[in-house]
């Protein structure tokens, strides 16, 4: 393919012609401004409070949607690489954006900026929530751009305070679901959906999201609309603008993304990583500019008789399961089913310990007592994602506590049935590709069959 293989007039930057990567960069560029200018359209729409800069607020909202699909990846190599090559791309703009602004004079700003904050502070921020929420895939980037040790550990902190904030501050407006657990409007709540039309442009890159991109694109914004509950139809229109734009009007309910906007981001990147000249390639010559930084691939005792059973452990209490970490601070109804887990009752668990001198128990509730041969490990069951660094520390106390044997069966549980951080902690180990069960009755559950408890004792080290 070349550039006349697309419509329209303008450079249209091809990134070696790896297709994979062309996906990645156009779709981050665009995700990174459409999820800003919604975030101010919830904040409009669903009259949020917003304390602060709104502006920033917002990014905020755009950091967390843009990293979410690489923490919880597909069973697809090629739409994994294609969503980090999008949440690298949807900082990186930011990062080029301000080091060409540093270059022209301190006054210089980005055309998109008025406003907002400057686009290297930008990228900083934006950057560490991405990071707080999968510091394996960007791990090389923060290296590339100079990130200390501090400001990372930092923002696994970020990310959790930024996560919680949104989500609580978004649940009264969401449908419950698998990917929003903390939803607090049933699922099938009445409400408007999100609109998405392409206009044809006169540009090649306009026309590449109108005639190349536009289905996925339109199914994705979509979405938006089944999991918000809106008062009226959000409509976005993306289209030939004659500025360097994009913008939320409260009055229409409308957000207009500016292919103009798209091309001038494209063309900059271009010229940085492949040595382009206003994104058209020019005779090869010494001193480009070098190649981004490439994402780093993605890493017994006999017990009594078997009790009758106190209480129905397998209750549905109307929480769809959910392959997202429930937030803090872990307390509610619990789904009777587990995404990365199988659930075991009382009764199974007396069995599987008899069973099996392997078994290990893990205990999230911070209770005093617990199982006689459990293990208490509360920060197995926090928030922030199944991509963080809790994950990988996980990880390698379950290789410890195991010996190494992958097949053990590994069973967590928690205070008892409206105790989240069990199933947070199953759904982590189960990620990571352990034998987990989910033990949803917990405390609650084996204290009312009359089964025996202990104090808790220290958990194994590291």
């Amino acid at each position: 393919n070349n550039n006349s293989a697309l419509p329209g007039a303008g450079p249209y930057p091809r990134f070696g012609g790896d297709t994979l990567r062309i996906v990645g960069v156009y779709v981050g560029i665009m995700r990174s401004i459409f999820l800003h200018e919604f975030g101010h359209a919830l904040i409009g729409e669903l009259e949020l409070p917003s304390t602060g800069a709104e502006e920033d607020a917002v990014d905020m909202y755009s950091a967390l949607q843009i990293v979410e699909p690489t923490m919880y990846p597909s069973s697809d190599k090629d739409v994994n690489k294609m969503a980090r090559d999008a949440a690298t791309y949807a900082a990186l703009q930011w990062y080029y954006s301000g080091k060409l602004a540093e270059k022209r004079g301190a006054s210089a700003s980005s055309a998109w900026q008025d406003e907002h904050t400057g686009d290297l502070k930008r990228f900083r921020n934006m950057l560490c929530i991405m990071y707080g929420g999968n510091p394996a895939v960007f791990e090389s980037v923060t290296k590339h751009v100079g990130f200390e040790d501090r400001t990372k550990a930092r923002c696994t902190d970020e990310f959790n305070k930024q996560n919680r904030a949104w989500r609580r501050l978004l649940a009264p407006h969401t449908r419950v679901g698998e990917w929003t657990p903390d939803g607090q409007q049933p699922a099938n709540a009445p409400g408007a959906p999100v609109n998405v039309v392409f206009e044809p442009s006169k540009r090649k890159i306009g026309n590449l999201f109108a005639n190349n991109l536009s289905d996925a694109i339109t199914a994705n914004i979509k979405l938006l609309g089944q999991t918000y509950v809106l008062p009226r139809p959000v409509n976005v229109v993306f289209k030939d603008c004659g500025q360097l734009n994009a913008w939320y009007s409260p009055r229409e309910g409308s957000i207009t993304m500016c292919y103009d906007l798209i091309e001038n981001i494209a063309v900059m990147i271009s010229d940085i990583e492949m040595g382009t000249v206003g994104g058209e390639v020019v005779a090869s010559k010494e001193g480009a500019a070098p190649a981004a930084p490439r994402q780093q691939p993605a890493p017994g005792q006999g017990m009594p008789a078997l009790p009758s059973g106190a209480f129905d452990e397998l209750k549905d209490s109307g929480v769809p399961p959910t392959s997202m970490l429930f937030s803090s601070p872990y307390r509610g109804a619990t789904p009777n089913k587990h995404t990365r887990a199988e659930i075991v009752t009382t009764g199974d668990l007396v069995k599987m310990i008899n069973k099996d001198k392997n078994i290990l128990i893990i205990d999230t509730s911070g209770l005093r007592d617990t199982l006689p041969i459990a293990y208490p490990l509360a920060d197995a069951g926090s928030d922030g994602s199944v991509a963080d660094s809790l994950q990988s520390a996980l990880d390698a106390w379950l290789q410890k506590n195991t010996g190494g044997r992958r097949d053990a069966p590994i069973v967590f549980m928690g205070a008892g049935m409206n105790d989240r951080s069990s199933y947070n902690a199953a759904l982590r180990a189960g990620t990571l590709g352990w034998r987990a069960y989910w033990y949803r009755g917990g405390m609650e559950a084996w204290v009312a069959n009359g089964l025996p408890t202990a104090p808790v004792k220290p958990a194994a080290k590291n």
